[in-house]
């Protein structure tokens, strides 16, 4: 973010890996917070005190914490990789082409812009997706339909 933007957005950076220690020594900004590897609960706090995910990945499958935000009702910025473009689109988050960090700075800035109810409209835009496809419920649904399906073709 830039210098002028720096006091618009704080980040809580939820996991660990190899380049923590070497982040911690380049110096972590003012509006950075490495929160480590975080269980469920703690997460659901980060959700709760949070007003939106960034997930800026190179690689995913199906991310499931794309999916546990917008369970949360969180809006969600994702990199365009796996199965995010199934999860987010306009109505619920920004996906991001993956390795553009001038796409990412832009929807960081457009989301921290956003007021309580444009957030709220598409927090609530991704609930509607996930309770719609995405619960155990719906996949078991869709996967005794396939079954079935199959089994008719014999």
């Amino acid at each position: 973010i830039s210098e002028g933007k720096k006091d618009l957005v704080r980040f809580t950076l939820a996991g660990d890996g190899p380049e923590r220690a070497a982040m911690e020594r380049r110096g972590i900004p003012a509006n950075v917070v490495l929160a480590g590897r975080v269980d469920d609960a703690r997460l659901d706090e980060l959700f709760t005190a949070g007003h939106g995910l960034v997930l800026p990945t190179r690689f995913e499958g199906m991310p499931t914490v794309v999916l546990e935000a917008m369970a949360r009702a969180r809006p969600v910025i994702v990199s365009d990789v796996g199965a995010s473009a199934e999860l987010v689109d306009h109505s619920n988050g920004f996906l991001l082409p993956a390795g553009e960090p001038e796409a990412l700075h832009r929807a960081i800035i457009a989301l921290a812009g956003m007021d309580r109810d444009e957030r709220k409209r598409m927090g609530a835009a991704g609930r509607v997706k996930v309770e719609a496809s995405f619960t155990w419920s719906a996949v078991t649904q869709r996967f005794v339909a396939l079954c079935a399906e199959i089994a008719q073709r014999g």
